[in-house]
């Protein structure tokens, strides 16, 4: 975390905000144990959603699918974006292949193939990878949520959520939460992922706690 915001955080040590600050430091710890508990989810999900995608695709759309994709990147900007961002990460002279895409790529290039354009070219074989999908979620629905937890990831990965009790904190909170359910969807939706890997229960229970903190 930023020192700034740490500073603003805690306050100044003085004897006047001793119990503020230990407070705080209560505060602050809840926070933190918060946000991490979402990092096994997310992680989980990027690793089951570009495997599962990339061998849907090559088993459906033919072994070579992401091979001429990249080949043709420049007339696809997905592709062509992420060629670009795993070659600058890279040294000189990488060639990016579609096992080293699979391998680098990040979880919002996969989110992008249940956008219309990507799942309607790849003739919605991304779907199939949710085995226990109620029928009433559609394409649209995924696409919603997967972009609600990439979302949350970059700003827990970005420290972009601040780490204190104000009203904007308040709504981020609220928005966490919701993204917790997100993230219990989508792994029941998988079918075979247990349900101790996402553990939404105890991600409410933390969230309620820091709630019910920040009223005292």
């Amino acid at each position: 975390m930023g020192q700034y915001k740490y500073k603003n955080f805690m306050g100044k040590p003085n004897k006047k905000n001793v119990k503020k600050n230990k407070n705080s430091d209560q505060l602050l710890y809840n926070l933190l144990q918060f946000y991490a508990s979402f990092f096994p989810g997310i992680y989980l999900l990027e690793f089951t959603l570009k495997n599962r995608i990339y061998q849907g695709l090559k088993d459906k759309l033919g072994s070579d699918w992401f091979t001429r994709k990249l080949a043709d990147a420049q007339n696809d900007p997905l592709f062509a974006q992420e060629k670009e961002y795993i070659i600058r990460r890279k040294s000189a002279g990488f060639e990016v292949t579609d096992e080293g895409l699979k391998v680098e790529s990040g979880l919002g290039f996969w989110v992008e193939f249940f956008n219309r354009r990507l799942y309607k070219e790849t003739k919605g074989v991304p779907i199939a990878i949710f085995k226990m999908l109620p029928k009433e979620i559609k394409r649209k629905d995924i696409y919603t949520r997967l972009e609600r937890i990439r979302q949350l990831r970059n700003q827990l990965v970005h420290s972009r959520i601040p780490l204190n009790s104000s009203a904007s904190h308040s709504r981020h909170l609220e928005r966490m939460l919701e993204t917790a359910k997100d993230l219990r969807d989508i792994f029941q939706w998988f079918g075979d992922i247990p349900k101790f890997v996402i553990n939404h229960k105890e991600i409410v229970t933390k969230g309620k706690g820091i709630k019910k903190f920040m009223k005292n």
